[in-house]
């Protein structure tokens, strides 16, 4: 690629080219030393005959991407705040159209760039500890459930968990900083076959979406992008707005929020 410029690593790119098509997948594998929050970003190319496509990293969707442009190009991609486990982690490419000018399905990758975020900027709000603390709600009960029994991966291995009932009803808490801003904002979640679907706001604004559901009792990090948090006590509401249809109930369980300042 030098002869486009100097922007792609190393002069070349990995070029995912003859016959690509509206569903074809590709699975690449980047390897990290330790787990933790990385900011991550992808160098590709655009062009007049390059698709779209969605990128998961670990089975969860991050991205969605349109490779055109009118003329060969270099373009990142930014992720913001993504968790990534000691090993290699899977991302997988799907075709899922092209753009109305576009020529073809062509997608072309430069590199991945992941920096390991300070321990130290990160800050937990624990559901079965702090959110808990000054929870109420408007149906059901709290309490603090260990779920060591269910693998290590839970924080401080417990939960929030919130039994209830019925749809349409809310968890209100509060998370407080010391300094107003933009956060990064994350939460750890246990999904479950009995678990369902809720909306999260944050100072009455939502944020984000998210199904409980799964067919065995397991743990899922969601991100919910980026908020303004102000100095002092943040409200958050939990709405419970009902389940996927193979749900048997509508429970909640929190094991964590999570902030990095921007």
């Amino acid at each position: 690629m030098s002869g486009f410029g100097s922007n792609w690593s190393g002069g070349k790119q990995l070029w995912w080219h003859l016959g690509t098509t509206v569903g074809d997948k590709m699975n690449v594998y980047i390897f990290v030393e330790k787990s933790g929050m990385y900011r991550m970003n992808m160098g590709i190319t655009t062009a007049k005959d390059y698709g779209m496509f969605d990128l998961t990293l670990n089975g969860s969707k991050i991205a969605s991407v349109d490779g055109y442009s009118t003329s060969v190009a270099y373009k990142t991609v930014d992720f913001g705040f993504v968790d990534l486990k000691a090993g290699y982690n899977k991302l997988q490419f799907t075709i899922t159209g092209k753009n109305a000018s576009a020529t073809a399905y062509l997608v072309g990758l430069d590199c991945f760039k992941a920096t390991k975020v300070d321990e130290s900027d990160i800050t937990l709000y624990e559901g079965e500890d702090e959110m808990l603390a000054n929870a109420t709600v408007s149906a059901g009960s709290l309490r603090a459930q260990t779920m060591t029994g269910f693998g290590s991966v839970w924080s401080e291995g417990s939960q929030l968990f919130w039994t209830v009932g019925a749809a349409d009803n809310t968890l209100s808490t509060s998370i407080t900083v010391s300094k107003t801003g933009n956060y990064s904002l994350a939460g750890g979640f246990t999904i479950a076959k009995d678990y369902g679907i809720i909306e999260l706001y944050v100072n009455g604004v939502k944020v984000g979406t998210f199904d409980g559901y799964n067919t065995s009792v397991a743990h899922k990090i969601s991100d919910f992008g980026t908020v303004t948090l102000s100095a002092g006590a943040n409200t958050v509401e939990i709405k419970l707005i009902g389940k996927n249809t193979s749900a048997t109930n509508y429970y909640v369980g929190i094991d964590y929020l999570r902030i990095v300042e921007k």
